[in-house]
Protein backbone atom coordinates (compact mmCIF):
# COMPACT_ATOMS: atom_id res chain seq x y z
CA UNK A 1 0.00 0.00 0.00
CA UNK A 2 1.10 3.58 -0.68
CA UNK A 3 2.73 5.48 2.18
CA UNK A 4 0.58 8.31 3.50
CA UNK A 5 0.79 11.13 6.00
CA UNK A 6 -2.16 12.09 8.19
CA UNK A 7 -2.74 15.26 10.15
CA UNK A 8 -4.64 14.40 13.35
CA UNK A 9 -6.30 16.75 15.81
CA UNK A 10 -6.62 15.70 19.46
CA UNK A 11 -8.71 17.33 22.15
CA UNK A 12 -9.86 16.75 25.73
CA UNK A 13 -11.97 18.63 28.26
CA UNK A 14 -12.96 15.96 30.76
CA UNK A 15 -10.87 14.70 33.67
CA UNK A 16 -7.10 15.15 33.56
CA UNK A 17 -6.98 16.49 30.03
CA UNK A 18 -3.22 16.89 29.80
CA UNK A 19 -2.61 13.32 30.94
CA UNK A 20 -5.21 12.09 28.44
CA UNK A 21 -3.44 13.87 25.59
CA UNK A 22 -0.06 12.59 26.74
CA UNK A 23 -1.38 9.04 26.93
CA UNK A 24 -3.00 9.32 23.48
CA UNK A 25 0.21 10.58 21.88
CA UNK A 26 2.20 7.80 23.54
CA UNK A 27 -0.23 5.12 22.34
CA UNK A 28 0.00 6.48 18.80
CA UNK A 29 3.80 6.59 19.01
CA UNK A 30 3.82 2.97 20.21
CA UNK A 31 1.43 1.70 17.53
CA UNK A 32 3.20 -0.70 15.18
CA UNK A 33 1.45 0.64 12.06
CA UNK A 34 1.98 4.32 12.79
CA UNK A 35 5.11 6.45 12.72
CA UNK A 36 4.86 9.62 14.78
CA UNK A 37 6.55 12.48 12.93
CA UNK A 38 5.71 15.63 14.83
CA UNK A 39 3.66 16.91 17.79
CA UNK A 40 2.41 20.46 18.28
CA UNK A 41 2.42 22.39 21.54
CA UNK A 42 -0.77 22.17 23.59
CA UNK A 43 -3.39 24.85 22.93
CA UNK A 44 -6.10 25.90 25.37
CA UNK A 45 -9.54 27.08 24.24
CA UNK A 46 -13.08 27.57 25.39
CA UNK A 47 -15.55 24.86 24.43
CA UNK A 48 -17.47 25.15 21.18
CA UNK A 49 -21.11 24.56 22.09
CA UNK A 50 -24.40 24.41 20.25
CA UNK A 51 -27.17 26.79 21.37
CA UNK A 52 -29.04 25.38 24.35
CA UNK A 53 -26.22 23.07 25.42
CA UNK A 54 -26.22 22.25 29.17
CA UNK A 55 -24.17 24.69 31.26
CA UNK A 56 -22.07 21.83 32.66
CA UNK A 57 -20.75 21.16 29.15
CA UNK A 58 -18.98 24.52 29.12
CA UNK A 59 -15.56 23.11 30.05
CA UNK A 60 -12.31 24.43 28.53
CA UNK A 61 -10.39 22.24 26.11
CA UNK A 62 -6.77 21.29 25.64
CA UNK A 63 -5.94 20.61 22.00
CA UNK A 64 -2.96 19.61 19.87
CA UNK A 65 -2.14 18.22 16.43
CA UNK A 66 0.18 15.44 15.35
CA UNK A 67 1.58 14.28 12.03
CA UNK A 68 1.78 10.53 11.47
CA UNK A 69 2.96 8.34 8.60
CA UNK A 70 1.39 4.99 7.76
CA UNK A 71 0.36 2.53 5.04
CA UNK A 72 -3.15 2.37 6.48
CA UNK A 73 -6.09 3.65 4.47
CA UNK A 74 -8.10 6.54 5.95
CA UNK A 75 -10.89 4.19 7.07
CA UNK A 76 -8.39 1.79 8.61
CA UNK A 77 -6.80 4.69 10.49
CA UNK A 78 -10.28 5.75 11.67
CA UNK A 79 -10.73 2.30 13.20
CA UNK A 80 -7.39 2.65 14.98
CA UNK A 81 -8.23 6.11 16.40
CA UNK A 82 -11.66 4.95 17.57
CA UNK A 83 -10.12 1.98 19.37
CA UNK A 84 -7.63 4.35 21.02
CA UNK A 85 -10.47 6.65 22.09
CA UNK A 86 -12.27 3.71 23.68
CA UNK A 87 -9.10 2.58 25.42
CA UNK A 88 -8.70 6.06 26.88
CA UNK A 89 -12.20 6.05 28.35
CA UNK A 90 -14.41 7.62 25.71
CA UNK A 91 -17.77 5.79 25.52
CA UNK A 92 -18.81 4.47 22.12
CA UNK A 93 -22.15 6.25 22.38
CA UNK A 94 -22.08 9.89 23.44
CA UNK A 95 -24.02 13.04 22.81
CA UNK A 96 -22.66 15.26 20.06
CA UNK A 97 -20.32 18.00 21.34
CA UNK A 98 -20.60 16.76 24.93
CA UNK A 99 -17.46 16.83 27.14
CA UNK A 100 -15.00 14.11 26.25
CA UNK A 101 -11.97 12.42 27.75
CA UNK A 102 -10.36 12.31 24.32
CA UNK A 103 -11.29 13.16 20.76
CA UNK A 104 -9.11 12.17 17.79
CA UNK A 105 -10.04 13.62 14.39
CA UNK A 106 -8.47 13.05 10.98
CA UNK A 107 -8.01 16.60 9.68
CA UNK A 108 -6.12 16.09 6.42
CA UNK A 109 -4.23 13.40 4.51
CA UNK A 110 -1.82 13.14 1.61
CA UNK A 111 0.33 10.61 -0.16
CA UNK A 112 4.00 11.08 0.67
CA UNK A 113 5.53 13.44 -1.93
CA UNK A 114 2.26 13.37 -3.86
CA UNK A 115 -1.35 14.53 -3.94
CA UNK A 116 -3.75 15.25 -1.11
CA UNK A 117 -6.35 12.63 -0.25
CA UNK A 118 -10.09 13.23 -0.25
CA UNK A 119 -12.59 10.92 1.43
CA UNK A 120 -16.38 11.24 1.30
CA UNK A 121 -17.82 8.35 3.27
CA UNK A 122 -20.76 8.10 5.71
CA UNK A 123 -18.26 7.52 8.55
CA UNK A 124 -15.46 9.85 7.49
CA UNK A 125 -14.87 13.03 5.54
CA UNK A 126 -11.33 14.17 4.71
CA UNK A 127 -10.38 16.99 4.80
CA UNK A 128 -12.36 17.60 7.98
CA UNK A 129 -15.25 19.83 6.83
CA UNK A 130 -14.83 22.60 9.39
CA UNK A 131 -11.33 22.48 10.84
CA UNK A 132 -10.21 25.64 9.01
CA UNK A 133 -12.86 27.58 10.93
CA UNK A 134 -11.68 26.30 14.29
CA UNK A 135 -8.53 27.96 15.59
CA UNK A 136 -8.08 25.27 18.24
CA UNK A 137 -7.67 22.79 15.35
CA UNK A 138 -6.03 24.94 12.69
CA UNK A 139 -3.33 26.57 14.80
CA UNK A 140 -1.88 23.28 16.08
CA UNK A 141 -2.19 21.82 12.56
CA UNK A 142 -0.29 24.76 11.11
CA UNK A 143 2.49 24.11 13.61
CA UNK A 144 3.12 20.49 12.58
CA UNK A 145 2.33 20.88 8.86
CA UNK A 146 2.93 24.56 8.02
CA UNK A 147 3.51 23.93 4.31
CA UNK A 148 0.41 21.83 3.67
CA UNK A 149 -2.10 23.63 1.47
CA UNK A 150 -5.32 24.68 3.18
CA UNK A 151 -8.32 22.95 1.54
CA UNK A 152 -10.05 25.26 -0.91
CA UNK A 153 -7.42 27.98 -0.58
CA UNK A 154 -4.23 28.82 -2.40
CA UNK A 155 -2.41 29.29 0.88
CA UNK A 156 -0.38 27.12 3.21
CA UNK A 157 -1.91 26.27 6.56
CA UNK A 158 0.56 28.63 8.23
CA UNK A 159 -0.31 31.55 5.94
CA UNK A 160 -4.03 30.83 6.15
CA UNK A 161 -3.94 30.87 9.95
CA UNK A 162 -2.04 34.16 10.00
CA UNK A 163 -4.51 35.66 7.54
CA UNK A 164 -7.49 34.56 9.63
CA UNK A 165 -6.12 35.71 12.99
CA UNK A 166 -3.23 38.17 12.53
CA UNK A 167 -3.37 39.24 16.19
CA UNK A 168 -2.83 36.31 18.57
CA UNK A 169 -4.58 38.28 21.33
CA UNK A 170 -7.94 38.10 19.53
CA UNK A 171 -8.53 34.53 18.44
CA UNK A 172 -11.99 32.93 18.65
CA UNK A 173 -12.72 30.72 21.67
CA UNK A 174 -9.83 32.45 23.48
CA UNK A 175 -7.50 29.98 21.81
CA UNK A 176 -3.97 30.34 23.15
CA UNK A 177 -0.77 28.37 22.81
CA UNK A 178 0.50 27.09 26.16
CA UNK A 179 3.94 25.83 27.15
CA UNK A 180 2.42 22.49 28.13
CA UNK A 181 3.85 19.43 26.42
CA UNK A 182 2.09 16.21 25.48
CA UNK A 183 5.08 14.35 24.14
CA UNK A 184 8.12 13.00 25.93
CA UNK A 185 10.72 13.94 26.82
CA UNK A 186 9.26 16.42 29.27
CA UNK A 187 11.48 19.15 30.67
CA UNK A 188 11.50 19.28 34.47
CA UNK A 189 12.56 22.61 35.94
CA UNK A 190 14.33 22.72 39.31
CA UNK A 191 13.56 24.89 42.33
CA UNK A 192 15.66 24.45 45.46
CA UNK A 193 13.92 26.02 48.44
CA UNK A 194 17.17 25.99 50.39
CA UNK A 195 20.21 28.14 51.07
CA UNK A 196 22.57 25.16 50.72
CA UNK A 197 22.09 24.40 47.01
CA UNK A 198 25.30 24.26 45.01
CA UNK A 199 23.94 26.55 42.29
CA UNK A 200 20.60 28.34 42.77
CA UNK A 201 18.88 28.00 46.15
CA UNK A 202 15.87 30.24 46.94
CA UNK A 203 14.65 30.29 50.54
CA UNK A 204 12.10 33.10 50.07
CA UNK A 205 8.73 31.51 49.20
CA UNK A 206 7.47 34.42 47.06
CA UNK A 207 10.66 34.35 44.98
CA UNK A 208 10.48 30.58 44.66
CA UNK A 209 6.90 30.81 43.36
CA UNK A 210 7.96 33.52 40.90
CA UNK A 211 10.74 31.20 39.75
CA UNK A 212 8.13 28.48 39.16
CA UNK A 213 6.14 30.80 36.90
CA UNK A 214 9.29 31.68 34.95
CA UNK A 215 10.24 28.02 34.51
CA UNK A 216 6.74 27.28 33.20
CA UNK A 217 6.93 30.18 30.75
CA UNK A 218 10.32 28.87 29.61
CA UNK A 219 8.80 25.48 28.77
CA UNK A 220 8.90 23.33 31.91
CA UNK A 221 6.23 20.63 31.80
CA UNK A 222 7.10 19.69 35.39
CA UNK A 223 8.43 21.75 38.31
CA UNK A 224 10.55 19.80 40.81
CA UNK A 225 10.77 21.39 44.25
CA UNK A 226 13.19 20.31 46.94
CA UNK A 227 14.00 21.75 50.36
CA UNK A 228 17.11 19.73 51.18
CA UNK A 229 20.26 20.22 49.15
CA UNK A 230 22.04 17.12 47.85
CA UNK A 231 25.23 19.14 47.56
CA UNK A 232 27.96 16.93 49.13
CA UNK A 233 28.99 19.83 51.37
CA UNK A 234 25.46 20.59 52.59
CA UNK A 235 24.29 19.50 56.03
CA UNK A 236 21.53 16.89 56.37
CA UNK A 237 18.08 18.25 57.09
CA UNK A 238 15.45 16.74 59.34
CA UNK A 239 11.88 16.26 58.11
CA UNK A 240 10.50 19.04 60.33
CA UNK A 241 12.74 21.75 58.84
CA UNK A 242 12.16 20.38 55.35
CA UNK A 243 8.40 20.69 55.78
CA UNK A 244 8.72 24.23 57.14
CA UNK A 245 10.28 25.15 53.80
CA UNK A 246 7.93 23.14 51.59
CA UNK A 247 4.56 23.92 53.15
CA UNK A 248 4.43 27.65 52.21
CA UNK A 249 5.36 26.78 48.62
CA UNK A 250 2.61 24.17 48.43
CA UNK A 251 0.13 26.66 49.88
CA UNK A 252 0.98 29.13 47.10
CA UNK A 253 1.00 26.67 44.19
CA UNK A 254 -2.67 26.79 43.21
CA UNK A 255 -2.68 30.56 43.71
CA UNK A 256 0.00 31.18 41.09
CA UNK A 257 -1.47 28.49 38.82
CA UNK A 258 -5.25 28.79 39.41
CA UNK A 259 -6.13 27.27 36.02
CA UNK A 260 -5.98 23.51 36.57
CA UNK A 261 -5.70 22.85 32.83
CA UNK A 262 -2.91 25.29 32.09
CA UNK A 263 -0.30 24.68 34.75
CA UNK A 264 2.79 22.48 34.96
CA UNK A 265 2.83 19.25 36.90
CA UNK A 266 4.37 19.42 40.37
CA UNK A 267 7.09 17.15 41.72
CA UNK A 268 8.38 17.14 45.30
CA UNK A 269 11.98 16.06 45.86
CA UNK A 270 12.54 14.34 49.21
CA UNK A 271 13.62 11.14 50.92
CA UNK A 272 11.85 11.74 54.25
CA UNK A 273 8.93 9.36 54.71
CA UNK A 274 7.22 11.82 57.07
CA UNK A 275 7.17 14.39 54.27
CA UNK A 276 5.73 11.92 51.78
CA UNK A 277 2.85 11.10 54.12
CA UNK A 278 2.04 14.79 54.55
CA UNK A 279 1.98 15.20 50.77
CA UNK A 280 -1.09 12.95 50.66
CA UNK A 281 -3.02 16.07 51.71
CA UNK A 282 -1.93 17.80 48.50
CA UNK A 283 -3.59 15.90 45.61
CA UNK A 284 -2.14 18.33 43.05
CA UNK A 285 1.34 16.86 43.61
CA UNK A 286 1.95 14.71 40.52
CA UNK A 287 5.35 13.17 41.33
CA UNK A 288 7.16 12.04 44.45
CA UNK A 289 10.83 12.36 43.51
CA UNK A 290 12.76 10.06 45.85
CA UNK A 291 16.43 10.91 46.03
CA UNK A 292 16.93 7.77 48.14
CA UNK A 293 15.23 4.36 47.91
CA UNK A 294 13.20 3.71 51.08
CA UNK A 295 11.02 0.86 49.84
CA UNK A 296 12.72 -1.77 51.98
CA UNK A 297 12.44 0.08 55.29
CA UNK A 298 8.95 1.54 54.92
CA UNK A 299 6.87 -0.94 52.92
CA UNK A 300 3.60 -0.19 54.73
CA UNK A 301 4.01 3.55 54.12
CA UNK A 302 4.63 2.93 50.45
CA UNK A 303 1.48 0.86 50.16
CA UNK A 304 -0.41 3.76 51.72
CA UNK A 305 1.19 6.22 49.31
CA UNK A 306 0.28 4.02 46.37
CA UNK A 307 -3.31 3.49 47.47
CA UNK A 308 -4.09 7.05 48.55
CA UNK A 309 -2.48 9.13 45.82
CA UNK A 310 -2.34 9.23 42.05
CA UNK A 311 1.23 10.53 41.98
CA UNK A 312 4.01 8.78 40.11
CA UNK A 313 7.15 7.69 41.96
CA UNK A 314 10.63 8.63 40.76
CA UNK A 315 13.30 6.40 42.33
CA UNK A 316 16.89 7.67 42.12
CA UNK A 317 19.91 5.41 42.28
CA UNK A 318 21.80 6.74 45.27
CA UNK A 319 23.77 4.80 47.87
CA UNK A 320 24.87 7.67 50.03
CA UNK A 321 22.25 10.00 51.55
CA UNK A 322 22.50 11.22 54.24
CA UNK A 323 25.98 9.64 54.41
CA UNK A 324 27.57 10.76 51.15
CA UNK A 325 30.75 8.69 51.32
CA UNK A 326 29.60 5.50 49.55
CA UNK A 327 30.20 4.94 45.83
CA UNK A 328 29.62 2.31 43.16
CA UNK A 329 32.27 -0.38 42.88
CA UNK A 330 34.96 0.98 40.56
CA UNK A 331 35.96 -2.53 39.50
CA UNK A 332 32.49 -3.33 38.11
CA UNK A 333 30.47 -1.96 35.21
CA UNK A 334 28.38 0.97 36.56
CA UNK A 335 25.47 0.39 34.18
CA UNK A 336 25.17 -3.22 35.32
CA UNK A 337 25.22 -2.11 38.95
CA UNK A 338 22.45 0.45 38.38
CA UNK A 339 20.48 -2.06 36.32
CA UNK A 340 20.66 -4.66 39.08
CA UNK A 341 19.57 -2.07 41.67
CA UNK A 342 16.59 -1.08 39.50
CA UNK A 343 15.52 -4.70 38.94
CA UNK A 344 15.61 -5.35 42.68
CA UNK A 345 13.61 -2.16 43.34
CA UNK A 346 10.96 -3.10 40.79
CA UNK A 347 10.67 -6.54 42.38
CA UNK A 348 10.10 -4.97 45.84
CA UNK A 349 7.58 -2.55 44.37
CA UNK A 350 5.65 -5.42 42.80
CA UNK A 351 5.54 -7.23 46.14
CA UNK A 352 4.08 -4.05 47.68
CA UNK A 353 1.50 -3.86 44.86
CA UNK A 354 2.86 -0.55 43.54
CA UNK A 355 1.79 -0.40 39.87
CA UNK A 356 4.74 -0.52 37.49
CA UNK A 357 3.00 2.16 35.40
CA UNK A 358 3.61 4.64 38.24
CA UNK A 359 7.35 4.08 38.52
CA UNK A 360 10.11 6.13 36.90
CA UNK A 361 13.79 5.29 37.29
CA UNK A 362 16.54 7.92 37.63
CA UNK A 363 20.05 6.43 37.18
CA UNK A 364 21.31 9.09 39.59
CA UNK A 365 24.07 10.91 37.72
CA UNK A 366 26.40 12.48 40.25
CA UNK A 367 25.09 10.37 43.14
CA UNK A 368 27.44 7.70 44.50
CA UNK A 369 29.47 7.78 41.30
CA UNK A 370 32.73 9.22 39.98
CA UNK A 371 32.63 11.16 36.72
CA UNK A 372 33.86 8.26 34.57
CA UNK A 373 30.93 6.17 35.81
CA UNK A 374 28.49 8.99 34.98
CA UNK A 375 29.82 9.16 31.42
CA UNK A 376 29.57 5.39 31.06
CA UNK A 377 25.96 5.46 32.22
CA UNK A 378 25.11 8.16 29.69
CA UNK A 379 26.68 6.18 26.86
CA UNK A 380 24.69 3.07 27.77
CA UNK A 381 21.25 4.40 28.72
CA UNK A 382 19.77 2.10 26.09
CA UNK A 383 20.58 -0.84 28.39
CA UNK A 384 18.27 0.63 31.03
CA UNK A 385 15.42 0.55 28.51
CA UNK A 386 15.22 -3.20 29.17
CA UNK A 387 13.54 -2.29 32.48
CA UNK A 388 10.44 -1.29 30.52
CA UNK A 389 9.84 1.76 32.69
CA UNK A 390 10.43 5.43 31.82
CA UNK A 391 13.70 7.09 32.76
CA UNK A 392 14.42 10.50 34.27
CA UNK A 393 17.90 11.90 33.68
CA UNK A 394 19.22 14.72 35.85
CA UNK A 395 22.48 15.88 34.29
CA UNK A 396 22.12 19.63 34.78
CA UNK A 397 25.29 21.38 36.04
CA UNK A 398 26.49 18.09 37.54
CA UNK A 399 30.08 17.66 38.65
CA UNK A 400 30.97 15.25 35.83
CA UNK A 401 30.47 18.17 33.41
CA UNK A 402 33.38 19.76 35.28
CA UNK A 403 35.56 17.59 33.04
CA UNK A 404 34.64 20.11 30.32
CA UNK A 405 33.72 23.40 32.01
CA UNK A 406 33.46 25.18 35.39
CA UNK A 407 30.06 25.44 37.10
CA UNK A 408 29.28 28.90 35.69
CA UNK A 409 29.64 27.62 32.11
CA UNK A 410 27.74 24.34 32.30
CA UNK A 411 24.29 25.45 31.06
CA UNK A 412 25.35 25.27 27.40
CA UNK A 413 26.77 21.78 27.92
CA UNK A 414 23.61 20.79 29.78
CA UNK A 415 21.45 21.96 26.85
CA UNK A 416 23.54 20.04 24.32
CA UNK A 417 23.30 16.92 26.45
CA UNK A 418 19.53 17.44 26.76
CA UNK A 419 19.22 17.28 22.96
CA UNK A 420 21.27 14.07 22.98
CA UNK A 421 19.09 12.54 25.70
CA UNK A 422 15.91 13.42 23.81
CA UNK A 423 16.88 10.89 21.16
CA UNK A 424 16.81 8.03 23.68
CA UNK A 425 13.25 6.59 23.54
CA UNK A 426 13.21 5.46 27.17
CA UNK A 427 14.01 8.95 28.53
CA UNK A 428 10.68 10.49 29.56
CA UNK A 429 11.88 13.37 31.76
CA UNK A 430 14.94 15.60 31.45
CA UNK A 431 15.64 17.51 34.69
CA UNK A 432 17.43 20.84 34.24
CA UNK A 433 17.99 24.21 35.90
CA UNK A 434 17.99 26.34 32.74
CA UNK A 435 14.80 25.15 31.05
CA UNK A 436 14.85 27.76 28.29
CA UNK A 437 18.31 26.71 27.02
CA UNK A 438 17.36 23.02 26.93
CA UNK A 439 14.00 23.75 25.29
CA UNK A 440 15.74 25.71 22.53
CA UNK A 441 18.25 22.88 22.04
CA UNK A 442 15.42 20.34 21.74
CA UNK A 443 13.51 22.56 19.31
CA UNK A 444 16.60 23.03 17.15
CA UNK A 445 17.21 19.28 17.10
CA UNK A 446 13.56 18.70 16.20
CA UNK A 447 13.72 21.16 13.29
CA UNK A 448 16.82 19.48 11.91
CA UNK A 449 15.46 15.95 12.10
CA UNK A 450 11.81 16.22 10.97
Amino acid sequence: MALKQFLLGLGSNLGDSLSALQRAVQLIADHKQLKLLKVSPVYRSNAQLKPGAPAEWNLPFLNLAILVETNLTPLELLQVTQRLEARLGRPKKHLEWSPRTIDIDILMAKFVKSSYIKVHHPRLKVPHPSFLERPFALLPAAYVAPDWIAPGANLTLSSYAKQQWPDSRFVPFNTTCTTLSAHAPYLMGIINVTAESFSDGILDTAKALDAAKTLYQDGAAIIDVGAEATNPNAPSLNAHVEWQRLEPFLAGWTKIFPDRLARPKLSIDTYHVETLVKLLNYPFVDYFNLVLDTLSEHGAVWQRLSQNSKAKFIFTHNLALPNRSRCLDLALDPTTQVLNWAKALLKRAKALKIPRSRIIIDPGLGFSKVSTQDWQLLRHLDRLSTLKVPLLVGHSRKSFLGDLAPLTERDALTAQLSAYLAKEPSVEIIRVHNVKASRQALQLSDLLTT
